[in-house]
């Protein structure tokens, strides 16, 4: 009887420390989540800006990464240049259903030597111009997917931010 209440003693004591341990835990987390908010209250300016479209992204990957008589679409387009009628045809029908959702999508090779002019192609349009400037990496209103192909070229996926 005596070692039956030494050991409910013995519990008593241990479950009382983490009691007293979890709430200091707490107290410490609402006391530093209270401090966060007063300071950086002021100064928050969370803006929720898109910089890639996921799904676009991993849709170019799996393009370049396609193969037609054994050559990937990247160095199909890297060895000719341009798109072909397989990588053309191919990208319409990949990237079509992004055009419902951005106005002006555009795919195809870009040349980095002169402010980022693009290489014409049969399968989208002429990139339409936003200012000017408008496929430059650093504008805010597009979404641009860039492969290098070499030093001076990219294959470059458009998404203008402006959306129908």
């Amino acid at each position: 009887m005596h070692n039956e209440i030494t050991g409910k003693k013995a519990q008593i004591g241990e479950t009382m420390t983490w009691i007293v341990a979890t709430i200091i835990i707490v107290v410490i987390l609402i006391i530093s989540i209270t401090i966060s908010n007063f300071s950086f209250g002021k100064n928050r300016n969370l803006k929720a800006e898109q910089d890639s479209d996921i799904l676009a992204s991993k849709s170019m990957f799996a393009y370049l990464l396609a193969s037609d008589s054994g050559k990937t679409v990247y160095s199909q387009i890297k060895g000719e240049g341009n798109l072909n009628s397989f990588n053309g045809n191919l990208a319409v029908k990949i990237f079509n259903p992004f055009a419902e959702e951005y106005a002006g999508l555009w795919l195809g090779v870009a040349d980095q030597r002169d402010a980022f002019p693009a290489v014409s192609n049969d399968y989208f349009l002429a990139r339409r111009s936003i200012g000017e400037n408008p496929y430059s990496r650093n504008n805010p209103d597009i979404i641009l997917e860039e492969i290098s192909l070499d030093e001076n070229r990219t294959v470059a996926l458009v998404l203008p931010e402006e959306r129908k």
